[in-house]
């Protein structure tokens, strides 16, 4: 099983909202990645893997969240923000 981390789905009440990850990547390394919820208030990493303690923005709140460095049943590390 690889241990390279998970990509994220990040689900909010806002819609179309900027979103914010910061926090370690799959190599430990500390990156940002900028994006926006689409219409169904959904965003999505698509290619950027995350591991441990992660920080998420929306345009209502801040949440910390730790990553898993793998799961054996899905690439996508799922968080809720309200």
């Amino acid at each position: 099983m690889a241990t390279n981390g998970l990509q994220l789905a990040i689900h909010t009440t806002h819609p179309g909202s900027p979103i914010i990850v910061q926090g370690p990547n799959q190599n430990g390394q500390y990156s940002t990645w900028k994006g926006q919820a689409d219409n169904n208030g959904v965003a999505d990493t698509f290619n950027w893997w995350w591991k441990g303690d992660v920080m998420i923005l929306d345009e209502a709140q801040q949440v910390k969240v730790t990553v898993p460095s793998s799961d054996p049943l899905n690439d996508y590390f799922h968080v809720y923000m309200s």
